[in-house]
């Protein structure tokens, strides 16, 4: 999403420098190649807790006038160590569209603890004159601590009036998530559902499956994992079908049973094994949030803003055990973020 803001900036950027139409009270008026008009603004804004957010606003209309759109773009810091940069994309066109975008990503330190955490947040969203829409959300957390928190949500909706093709829904949701303690506990899920309604050759009809692990809380290779697939159709008996895994380091209690009756509940030797730690952690997040760390702090007397360039360090992420299967690449070192307090 960042890669695809950033690209759209530059093309936006390039295309204001063609033709100048005028400047008015600090809004910049451009034409396009392919006639389109374009304005941009930008200012400052002083938010609560002493931030300042440094924006940018383009708005845009094509040469028909059938689609119209806006995108902002702002930096926020305050003078002790906060960061932010975002995006808003927002438009419309004649055949009654309408969509928008926003990302963002953020580093704060907890004052008292003393944890540091990169934010990364993600939203997409549409809809169509015929009632289709859509929706997508993205969280991400990473800590200094090792804590690592990103869950996700989508759901779509077809048109109005569309029937399916077989197998297919009117409605569906998704929701799923990963945490990690960064001490080994390990807790994933996924929970997924839909809807078809009735169209004069069947009723209506449900459908889902999720299904859920928590793994390192009372200690190594110890957990669970449950899961369930249901259905309900118009005019027949619920359906569902439950299923649970109990895993004790060297065996592991499967057990579970349906609405129709079956069942089972059975103990097998076998090793557990999980994923204790985040595959892309704190000391990737950072890595890769280069623009993000070059964001000036404010001047601590409160004016201007400090210069880019000196380090900061960042607090090292507790040893991992031996038999992290990621232990051999080492702990998290502390981290030149190039932070200047210059002035």
């Amino acid at each position: 999403v960042e890669a695809e803001a950033e690209s759209r900036r530059e093309e936006v950027n390039f295309a204001m420098a063609a033709v100048v139409a005028g400047s008015e009270q600090g809004v910049v008026e451009s034409v396009l190649a392919d006639g389109s008009r374009v304005w941009q603004e930008s200012g400052e804004d002083e938010l609560e807790g002493g931030r300042l957010c440094r924006w940018t606003v383009v708005r845009g209309q094509s040469a028909d006038q059938s689609v119209e759109w806006e995108e902002k773009y702002w930096e926020t810091s305050d003078q002790w160590g906060y960061r932010e940069l975002g995006a808003e994309k927002s438009g419309r066109d004649s055949t009654g569209g309408i969509w928008r975008e926003q990302w963002m990503e953020s580093l704060d330190q907890d004052s008292k603890s003393g944890i540091s955490r990169v934010e990364r947040t993600a939203s997409k969203w549409g809809s169509k004159a015929d009632g289709a829409k859509w929706q997508e959300e993205w969280a991400e957390e990473y800590y200094s601590d090792g804590r690592v928190d990103k869950s996700a949500y989508k759901w779509a909706v077809r048109a109005d009036g569309e029937i399916p093709e077989e197998g297919h829904a009117n409605v569906w949701h998704e929701k799923w998530g990963e945490k990690w303690d960064g001490k080994g506990r390990a807790i994933k899920y996924t929970d997924r559902w839909a809807e078809r309604f009735a169209d004069g050759t069947r009723g209506h009809q449900k459908w889902g499956e999720k299904w859920s692990q928590d793994f390192g809380e009372q200690g190594d290779r110890i957990g669970n994992r449950n899961g369930e697939a249901w259905q309900q159709n118009e005019g027949e008996m619920p359906y569902s079908r439950k299923w649970g895994e109990e895993h004790h380091a060297d065996y592991v209690r499967k057990f579970g049973g349906s609405t129709t009756g079956d069942g089972w509940d059975v103990n097998a030797a076998k090793d557990t094994w999980y994923e204790k730690y985040a595959h892309y952690g704190w000391d990737e997040a950072v890595r890769q949030s280069n623009e993000l760390l070059n964001v000036p702090l404010r001047r601590r007397d409160g004016g201007g803003l400090r210069k880019r360039g000196v380090t900061i360090s960042l607090p090292e992420m507790p040893e991992r055990a031996a038999t992290d299967d990621r232990a051999g690449r080492g702990g998290l070192r502390a981290i030149d973020a190039t932070v200047s307090d210059d002035e």
